[in-house]
């Protein structure tokens, strides 16, 4: 018998599909595996992903990560998570129309524009959304739309591999610019509104509720027995509040992975929060965290570890992250040196602007690779900052700021953004928190209790700002302000 209690975890990432066995008990993980996720942009603003490789990597990485704890009679229970915002559309018999048209892919501006005469809406229709690429893909692609007889998630076909059950959570749903806050429900109307209301949308289940039963042949193919239950799970940024553990607190949470995301959870009550979201100019994104009514607001940065991805690949790909973070911090820059201006998929928050605007400005012959490494990490951070300034349009931080995702790894990132904010930062040091957060909603389905979220990644390290090197780094942020300004108003007059 089974002396211990073990979760499997899958997180399918925009650039990564991640496996992880957790241990219920301490929140440690037993074992890890990890395999790229292909992204297809073989047109302007494309990216898309093939579901089918999406269930042969959850089965082979799955499957390694199984086998590398060895403990598989442990294992109690399935947790998923995965890119939020992307379209799956599915057949009658579930099977996938086309490939999933990914969050990051911006081809779908035009109909987010059509969108924003549409009101009211909750949150600011932007190409992320999936309604936007819905329409696309009807204007686009009309053969595979017409098939379209429901829609899921990332994180939602995973578990459809696994329980030949199709659902979604609210976290993901309220991802689509299709769900109606006040209601919580799918918004109908405006499905209807925009001819898409024949549209079997998916059930909405809590993320710690029970989504189905493992398969035979799944659990086969994972080396784990029949019948195992499996949570519904949470979009990614959901998951990482919960693995964070950070949904009863006032702290910030800055998810920075291929994106980064900025978030803050109100104290305010439900009916509080959406009475204001029309009453008030709108910074953020409203969207559900899956457990009982709770509500966070969310602003972006669409290319912050993608940034540095991209910087590395036109170099060849000679240098390894740790090698780049090491030159970066051997430069630090002056006032005057360039600036980095990390938009290449939009601006996110607070400007909100779909297209390529990203650059370096104000270069000179004086600049190096490690004086350019150093300019795309802090343009990173000065784009987080500028996404937390506005969303809290001069009122007080919170005290607590934690650091998620892969960027955390960064000593350069996290230091340039410790100073740029004149706060304390924590790094949580399982930089998976999102695996981690699946791992829990799992734990929470088995306790029966809709609260119970024992797991969490607590251990952290801390920056602390840079007295010596503040002022050059704000009067850079000034300079990076105002260059933002000036690409965002070209930017439009040349649309």
């Amino acid at each position: 018998m089974p002396t211990e209690t073990l979760l499997l975890a899958v997180d399918l990432g925009t650039q990564q599909f991640k496996a992880m066995v957790v241990s219920a008990a301490t929140g440690e993980v037993v074992s890890r595996a990890v395999a790229a996720v292909d992204n297809y942009s073989e047109a302007p603003g494309m990216v898309e992903q093939d579901p089918q490789q999406w269930q042969e990597l959850l089965f082979a990485v799955g499957r390694r990560a199984v086998d590398e704890s060895g403990k598989a009679a442990a294992i109690a229970g399935i947790g998923v998570t995965g890119h939020m915002h992307t379209l799956v559309g599915l057949d009658a018999q579930h099977r996938p129309v086309h490939r999933a048209v990914v969050w990051n892919d911006t081809r779908s501006s035009r109909a987010a524009e059509t969108l924003a005469r549409s009101e009211p809406l909750w949150n600011p229709p932007i190409s992320a959304y999936t309604l936007p690429k819905l329409l696309w893909l009807e204007q686009h692609h009309p053969e595979a739309a017409s098939r379209v007889s429901t829609l899921v998630y990332p994180k939602d076909y995973l578990r459809l591999c696994l329980t030949g059950r199709a659902a979604t959570d609210p976290s993901d749903a309220s991802s689509s610019l299709a769900w109606d806050f006040r209601a919580r429900a799918w918004d109908h109307g405006l499905l209807c509104e925009h001819g898409l209301g024949e549209l079997d949308m998916p059930e909405v289940l809590r993320s710690n509720a029970l989504a189905g039963e493992l398969d035979a042949e799944p659990a086969r193919r994972l080396g784990l027995r029949a019948g195992l239950p499996v949570a519904t799970g949470a979009g990614d940024v959901a998951a990482a509040l919960i693995g964070a553990n950070v949904v009863d607190s006032d702290a910030v949470l800055i998810n920075a992975g291929t994106a980064a995301q900025v978030i803050t959870l109100p104290r305010a009550g439900r009916d509080e929060i959406l009475d204001g979201r029309h009453e008030r100019g709108r910074i953020g994104y409203l969207f559900e965290v899956g457990l009982e009514d709770r509500l966070f607001i969310m602003g972006a940065l669409p290319s912050a570890g993608h940034s540095l991805a991209w910087w590395r690949r036109l170099g060849g790909g000679r240098h390894g992250f740790e090698d780049l973070d090491a030159m970066a911090a051997e430069h630090p820059l002056e006032p005057s040196a360039a600036i980095f201006l990390p938009y290449l998929q939009g601006t996110g928050t607070p400007s909100m602007v779909d297209g390529g605007l990203a650059g370096f400005v104000q270069v000179s012959a004086s600049e190096d690779v490690g004086r350019l490494t150093r300019a795309v990490i802090e343009g990173v951070a000065m784009g987080i900052r500028g996404a937390l300034d506005a969303m809290m349009q001069g009122r007080p931080r919170p005290s607590t700021i934690v650091i998620t995702g892969g960027l955390g790894r960064s000593s350069t990132f996290c230091r340039a953004l410790s100073t740029l904010l004149a706060e304390t930062v924590e790094v949580r040091q399982v930089a998976d928190v999102s695996c981690i957060g699946a791992a829990a909603t799992a734990w929470s389905l088995l306790e029966g209790e809709v609260e119970a979220i024992p797991i969490r990644s607590d251990a952290f390290s801390t920056y602390t700002p840079d007295s010596a090197g503040r002022d050059a780094i704000e009067a850079r942020y000034l300079r990076f302000q105002r260059w933002t300004d000036i690409v965002v108003e070209a930017f439009g007059e040349l649309r």
